[in-house]
């Protein structure tokens, strides 16, 4: 948590989340896997983002902060990343709707960004950024599942159609491949920056 960058890589995370996700959004509308029922304007985005805040800081203190931080202490960046992903994707095995697949999907789009965005700043601020913006697009915004929850009142009422596959079915966007492929080419860039900046650290 150091303070000297928080303001710019929090914002920055926010930024790299919601394009993720709107990107993912994009994708499947122009798949016509998506579609957007109903907007309501008086939505309550307000208390999501108060909820996923927290969430998203008590999950990145916990397993980049920790977890990572530890193990890369012992075996370097690599296994580090390996290691904090999987056990973030089991974190999420016993949300509603999980599936072997959806952890899987958890582990490598969101463990392996995540982690990058940790790598690649040293600090906290960036992944929390990304992880918060990345649930509240996917739910209060888009009006998707977010790992299978959903909120009080999205600001769209929104239909997913076609094999969970691509959809991720009742665990929500994040389960399908069009979120695992665009997250994983957006952790490889991070990864690639962070190794210029020679910020991989080796057993």
């Amino acid at each position: 948590f150091a303070p000297k960058f928080a303001g710019r890589d929090l914002a920055g995370g926010a930024a790299i989340g919601a394009l993720l996700f709107s990107l993912v959004a994009l994708e499947l509308f122009i798949g016509g896997f998506y579609r957007v029922l109903k907007v309501h304007p008086a939505s309550d985005l307000a208390v999501a983002a108060l909820l996923l805040i927290g969430g998203a800081a008590f999950e990145e203190l916990l397993f980049r902060g920790v977890i990572f931080r530890l193990v890369q202490e012992w075996t370097g960046t690599w296994i580090a990343l390996a290691v904090s992903a999987i056990l973030f994707g089991l974190a999420h095995a016993a949300n509603p709707g999980a599936t072997p697949v959806s952890s899987l999907a958890i582990a490598l789009e969101a463990g392996i960004l995540l982690g990058a965005a940790y790598v690649l700043t040293r600090n906290l601020w960036l992944p929390i950024g990304l992880h918060f913006a990345w649930n509240f697009f996917e739910g209060p915004v888009f009006g998707t599942q977010v790992s299978g929850h959903s909120f009080l009142r999205d600001a769209v009422t929104s239909q997913l159609t076609g094999p969970s596959w691509i959809t991720g079915g009742s665990f929500g966007p994040e389960a399908g491949l069009p979120a695992i492929i665009t997250c994983t080419i957006a952790a490889v860039l991070l990864l690639v920056v962070a190794s210029r900046r020679n910020e991989i650290a080796r057993p």
